[in-house]
């Protein structure tokens, strides 16, 4: 009977730890979906904030000039998202977007990437509304693209996008991520 019950001491002192770790996480989740980091922000960035996209499409951060818009949307809780920047550089050669470096032009975009571009632009044109460019404009031959991630469902449909864009000709730069 002894032997019974400091089982049982030990098996309710490991579940009220758990259960005590358990709603820790609970509520630091919680206070996280409700408090400043889970908020929709509209131009409020850094040159800091920005310079992944650069480095990661291979432009590097130090051609970068201003962030001239920027918005990210608020998160839910299974993560969705949309996310748009817009990013004035110093310069870029037609020569550096090549398909060695994983660049597409825009009328040359696969099936895949110019789903992708549909479903950036579609959020695109409801948040950003006149300074992100549309879809027309990105699968051109004025725009270049760079998907660092693309996700589709079973159904071959793309839920999640990270996509960069550049304009040889402005300079500029746009990046959007979209979780649905």
């Amino acid at each position: 009977m002894k032997t019974l019950l400091k089982i049982l001491k030990y098996f309710f002192l490991v579940w009220g730890i758990l259960t005590f770790l358990l709603a820790a996480w609970a509520g630091v989740s919680l206070f996280n979906a409700f408090t400043g980091k889970n908020v929709l922000k509209i131009n409020h960035v850094s040159r800091h904030d920005v310079r992944f996209v650069l480095n990661g499409c291979g432009l590097g951060e130090k051609r970068l000039i201003k962030v001239v818009h920027i918005y990210e949307s608020a998160r839910s809780f299974t993560g969705d998202h949309f996310d748009a920047y817009a990013i004035l550089i110093s310069h870029v050669e037609e020569n550096e977007l090549t398909p060695d470096q994983y660049w597409a032009r825009g009328d040359r975009a696969s099936p895949v990437l110019t789903d992708a571009v549909k479903l950036v632009a579609s959020w695109a044109r409801n948040e950003t509304k006149d300074w992100f460019p549309n879809e027309n404009e990105l699968l051109s031959e004025n725009y270049y693209i760079y998907a660092r991630r693309i996700s589709m469902h079973s159904g071959n449909m793309v839920h999640i996008a990270e996509i960069a864009f550049v304009n040889p000709v402005t300079k500029m730069v746009y990046y959007a991520s979209v979780k649905v």
